[in-house]
C-alpha cells in the first residue's frame, strides 16, 4: 500500500471519527434555538462533506496505484508481451496480471 494510499485512509477513518463524534456529542445536547440548529446542521454537513472529499481522495490515490503498479508490470514484461513467438504467453501475463490487482 503506497503512501498516498495510506495518507488518504488517514483522513478517511479522522473525518468519520469526528462526524460520529460530534453526532454523539449533539444527541447529548438540548434543544437549541432555531439559530443553534441551523449551525450544528451547517456543521454536520461540512462534515459529511468532508468525508465525501476524503472517499474521493482514497479512491484517487487507490486508481493512481493500480496504474503505477499496472505500468511497471507493463514494462517489465513488455518483451515478452512483443514477442511474436509468445503468443501462449499472453494468457500467463494476463492471469499474472490479474492475480497481482488482487493483491
Amino acid at each position: 500500500m503506497s503512501e498516498a494510499i495510506k495518507t488518504a485512509q488517514e483522513a478517511l477513518n479522522n473525518a468519520n471519527a469526528m462526524y460520529l463524534d460530534e453526532l454523539r456529542q449533539d444527541s447529548e445536547r438540548s434543544e437549541g434555538s432555531g439559530a443553534q440548529e441551523r449551525r450544528r446542521e451547517e456543521n454536520q454537513q461540512r462534515m459529511r462533506e468532508e468525508i465525501t472529499r476524503s472517499e474521493n481522495a482514497l479512491e484517487v490515490a487507490k486508481q493512481a496505484d493500480a496504474h503505477a503498479m499496472q505500468a511497471a508490470f507493463e514494462q517489465t514484461y513488455q518483451r515478452d508481451w512483443n514477442d511474436p513467438a509468445g503468443n501462449e504467453m499472453k494468457a500467463v501475463w494476463v492471469a499474472a496480471w490479474a492475480a497481482a490487482r488482487q493483491c
